[in-house]
């Protein structure tokens, strides 16, 4: 965004009116990354604007924030948003049209301003330029809520800039600096624990100590409620395995916790549980959640009772956990699964195997996404600029692979699409955003983590990039026109990497390992060789 251009337009004043930036509609840039997100103050002219300027030694930031969701707005989440200035000082924002005065010493220098908190479940970006000492500014802070939940990955493949990768550019990088309704939830995760009295810890009725464990009595902890998503879910164990035909009905008359809506969850659902950094468990098995908060999701304990028959983690018995989604061909032969084990991943699995179940309640959902940016149509195709919005995630997709062009006037993608190694496919997005004739206006294109990537084939579950046969029908409700326009003008479909990079364990050595998701079917899963070719979408985080 070229702010020059936006601010002071038509005031002869910098202190006009006209100078206070509106972000509402304007394109935000969120960088998200390890280090502090310093940016400078927008300058508009070298005076102070007619009459008592400011001193050499003071600069002045004047602006507004847009974006916060209707249940955020109100006190800022209690002044939830914190912004620090290069003269040391912190600046809570306590409404949405602020003023700050910041003291810079130096001669020649000049004023900058960093987001240094973000407030509960949304990114802000401060959208500015430099604003000299003597100088009277405005800047745009804008914020998007961020329902997808972190990976978990808080570490880095040498070699390559941090930045270009999950653990850099992820919601984990920015922990220390996210608005969390609980603070002690680890990285850029964020839980609640629920009561079976339906009260949430902390609360009368609702005590539970550090270490408390899931219980029968209305004070013990039942529930948890991922404060990312919106959604709770059951902490205690369902006992007993499944095959996916019977685990539906198992929820007709479930509660739990005080709330209703109790389900079997999608697959997306129960894919944002996984946190790929793993917890090992007995020694032997390593867990790709946060037992801490998420106890049903121990297969390694669950796999020691004496009433249960413990399984290779090779097979899906031993770790997995039905979705309510069915996948694959003929409709009821295979269904989707979530396997906790490792990493973590997302496979289809006969749907004859007895696996474990992890219901969750989607009653709180209405209420968290009423606003009316949530209840517009999902996906927003833009086919003259060759992007698609996401407006669930908040992301905006390139619609076609690295390699091939976008044509505007045809409205499709051209050229064959260009296989990358993981390494290159890391680095790709920096040329992209440096060449105005592929980053279709924007500069902070980067390669999607694997909950990103994995977004796009939330509601084509079945072969999303074919047609469909008598055999391979598309599930009932998938009423996405855009997701199957970017489906089909970027066909055929293919392996794509993620930016999500899992360290090797002492056993396996090598280079590690990373997500990739396959569009001809679906799944999340592992590469081990971060050399073989693969393709590469890009994606930017934008409202």
């Amino acid at each position: 965004m070229n702010l020059a251009s936006e601010q002071c337009a038509g005031s002869a004043e910098c202190g006009g009116p006209a100078c206070v930036l509106r972000a509402d509609g304007l394109r935000s840039v969120r960088a998200i990354c390890g280090a502090l997100f310093a940016v400078a103050l927008a300058a508009c002219g070298g005076g102070g604007g007619g009459g008592g300027g400011p001193t050499t030694s003071t600069a002045y930031f004047e602006g507004s924030v847009s974006g916060l969701t209707t249940s955020n707005a109100a006190g800022l989440e209690g002044g939830g948003i914190v912004l620090k200035g290069n003269d040391g000082q912190t600046y809570p924002l306590a409404n949405t049209s602020s003023s700050l005065q910041l003291s810079v010493s130096g001669a020649g220098g000049v004023a900058t301003l960093a987001v240094e908190r973000h407030p509960v479940n949304q990114i802000c970006t401060l959208n500015t330029s430099t604003t000299a000492l003597g100088s009277r500014g405005a800047a745009a802070l804008s914020c998007v809520f961020t329902p997808v939940n972190d990976t978990g990955l808080s570490q880095c493949m040498p070699g390559v800039d941090c930045a270009l990768q999950d653990a850099g550019a992820g919601r984990s990088a920015l922990a220390a600096r996210l608005g969390k309704v609980n603070p002690n939830s680890p990285g850029g995760f964020d839980y609640t624990r629920i009561c079976n009295n339906g009260k949430a810890e902390g609360s009368s009725g609702c005590s539970l100590a550090a270490g408390a464990q899931p219980g029968p009595a209305q004070t013990d902890w039942g529930c948890t409620r991922d404060n990312v998503t919106g959604l709770v879910w059951l902490a205690t164990d369902f006992d007993g395995r499944y095959q996916q035909q019977d685990v539906n009905a198992l929820m007709t008359t479930f509660s739990a916790c005080g709330k209703g809506g109790w389900r079997i969850p999608s697959v997306d659902q129960l894919h944002s549980l996984i946190s790929s950094a793993g917890e090992k468990v007995n020694n032997t098995d390593t867990v790709a959640a946060n037992l801490t908060w998420l106890p049903m999701l121990n297969f390694s304990r669950r796999n020691s009772r004496p009433d249960e028959v413990p399984q290779s983690a090779e097979r899906p018995e031993a770790s997995g956990y039905w979705t309510s989604s069915l996948a694959g061909s003929p409709v009821g032969v295979e269904a989707w699964s979530v396997l906790f084990e490792g990493g973590g991943r997302v496979q289809p699995v006969a749907s004859t195997f007895k696996l474990r179940i992890a219901p969750v309640s989607t009653a709180d959902l209405a209420d968290r996404f009423a606003d009316s940016y949530h209840r517009s149509a999902r996906w927003s195709a833009d086919l003259a600029a060759g992007t698609l919005l996401d407006r669930r995630s908040g992301l905006m997709w390139q619609i076609c692979s690295i390699g091939k062009t976008f044509n505007a006037g045809a409205g499709q993608c051209q050229g064959q699409g260009t296989d990358r190694s993981f390494r290159d496919a890391l680095t790709d997005s920096s040329a992209v955003n440096q060449d105005a004739t592929r980053n279709r206006g924007y500069t902070d294109w980067r390669l999607p983590n694997r909950a990103e990537l994995a977004s796009l084939v939330d509601c084509l579950r079945w072969r999303p990039s074919e047609a469909g046969s008598v055999n391979e029908a598309r599930p009932a409700g998938c009423t996405e026109p855009d997701l199957q326009r970017l489906v089909a003008l970027d066909a055929p479909a293919s392996s794509y990497w993620s930016s999500s990079w899992l360290p090797p364990t002492p056993a396996q050595g090598g280079t590690g390992e990373a997500f990739t998701v396959e569009f001809s079917n679906g799944m999340v899963g592992l590469e081990p060789d971060l050399n073989i070719q693969l393709r590469v979408r890009l994606v930017r985080s934008a409202r």
